[in-house]
Parts: C-alpha cells; structure tokens; sequence
C-alpha cells in the first residue's frame, strides 16, 4: 500500500482517539474501545444550571386532622336510678288523702224517723272508713235510688277529711239546739236528699261507694239504726239482719251513737 494512501487512515484515527480522551469521566474502557465520555457520545457536555427547585409540600389547614382537647369521656357510667323529681306525698296519706273508692267507706248508722226533732232538722247518716288510707269526702254524694242527690259540706275546714278508721257524722241540720244534740262532721240539704220509711242511702263519690236499702217498717222511730259493731264493712251492712237499734241517749231525748262504736246486734 502506498505512503499516500496510509496517511488519511493514520490522521482520522489520531483525531478520533484524542476525542475520547479528552471527553472526561466515563464508562471504563473495555480495552478495545475507547473510554467514552457521559452518554457515551462525542457530543458536547450539557454545561446548564441543574433544576434543585423542590414543589412545596402543601401545608394548608384545610381538611387537617381534629386535633383538639375534646376527647370521649372515660368517666364511670351513671348506673343510678333516673330522676324523675318530687313526686309529692303518697295518695292516701294524711298529706294527700284520696277519694273513696267503692268498700273503702261504709255507711254504718241511719236515723231515719227522729222523734224530738223534725225530719228536716234531726236527720243523719253516719258513715265509717274501713280502709287504711287517708279519705277525703268533700266532693261526694248522698243519693237514693230515685232523684235525690244533695252535695256534702264541711261544717269546719277538712272536716270531711278521714282518718283510716274514722267515723264521720253527716246531718241535714248541723245545730246541735235543732238537731237533738248530734255533733255533725258534713252537712246536706235535707230538701235535695231525705230519709223514707222505705229508701236507700247511697254514698256517691267518683262512683258509688257503699248502698244500704230498707223497707218499710224496718226503722224505728225517735232511735237510729246501725250496723252491728263487728260487721261495719261495705258487704255485711246490705244484710238488714245485721242491723239493729242503736241505745246511746241523745240530748233531746231520741237515742242513737252518732260518731261512737255502734252497739252489738242480738
């Protein structure tokens, strides 16, 4: 091969290896190839400002987690019994009686025909509470089983409120110069309700109480009738067979226990 031709050769392969020794730190050389420079090219290295600009994280308030104090209560669990305030006395008791219900009050003694004193004037009923509760009277009835119906009153304040056991004596006339010496608790118009020789006597409250009913002939006159004394109750008074005169002397001259323990009947 001539000289001419050679030199061309020789020159390209001077130039291309100074190229790659000048292209700085690269991939380690395999030996046979040239020791190329970044990105194993002959292209210029890229010489610009590197972009070490981070994006912000976003630390906004919007949407956070709750991170206040208001945590669940741990306390101990309330097991009382739930308040459901004052309830007040107990109905029945002395500071809150009840009205009577049906055999809590018995009708336990009747003048039915006085002798010293007049129908209008001389006649009572005597009713007796056979419960064991606190009663009150004030907003009950006499009636009969006709048309008869006269409103109680009182003849003093709470005067128709009982006691368990108590007897009260309810009159047409509460003058004990008028009435034969009877000292009444309750008092009744004689012209809305009046005892016959053949009646009923009803104790009405929010529904009928007690009921005691006679027939003629059965009262004696210028004396009362009541029930024995060991059956004043509700049910053994509707038995006439119970009932017998009362002995009590009373101040005009009629006898009777108003407001007492009612005679034995034989």
């Amino acid at each position: 091969m001539s000289r001419d031709v050679l030199r061309p050769a020789l020159l390209g392969f001077a130039v291309l290896a100074l190229a790659c020794s000048s292209g700085g730190e690269g991939q380690e050389g395999n030996g046979f190839f040239p020791d190329w420079g970044p990105g194993q090219g002959n292209g210029a290295e890229d010489t610009g400002t590197r972009d070490t600009s981070i994006g912000n994280d976003d630390t906004g308030t919007g949407g956070g987690d709750d991170t206040g104090s208001g945590g669940d209560d741990t306390g101990p669990i309330d097991t009382g019994p739930i308040d459901t305030g004052d309830p007040g006395p107990t109905l029945g008791s002395k500071d809150n009686p009840k009205v009577p219900s049906v055999g809590e009050v018995a009708i336990a003694e009747l003048m039915v025909t006085p002798s010293e004193a007049s129908q209008a004037d001389g006649e009572w009923v005597e009713i007796t509470n056979t419960s064991d509760l606190w009663l009150k009277t004030g907003t009950c009835t006499l009636r009969d089983e006709g048309s008869d119906k006269a409103t109680l009153s009182e003849t003093k304040s709470k005067s128709l409120i009982m006691e368990p056991g108590e007897t009260l004596v309810l009159c047409a006339n509460d003058s004990t110069w008028d009435n034969g010496g009877v000292d009444c608790q309750g008092t009744y118009s004689h012209g809305k309700f009046e005892l016959n020789g053949s009646d009923a006597a009803i104790l009405y409250c929010d529904g009928q109480v007690d009921k005691v009913r006679w027939s003629s002939g059965w009262a004696e006159s210028g004396a009362s009738m009541g029930v024995d004394g060991g059956k004043v109750d509700t049910s053994k008074n509707d038995n006439l067979d119970n009932w017998c005169v009362q002995g009590g002397f009373l101040s005009n001259g009629d006898y009777g226990n108003p407001g007492y323990g009612n005679d034995w009947c034989f």
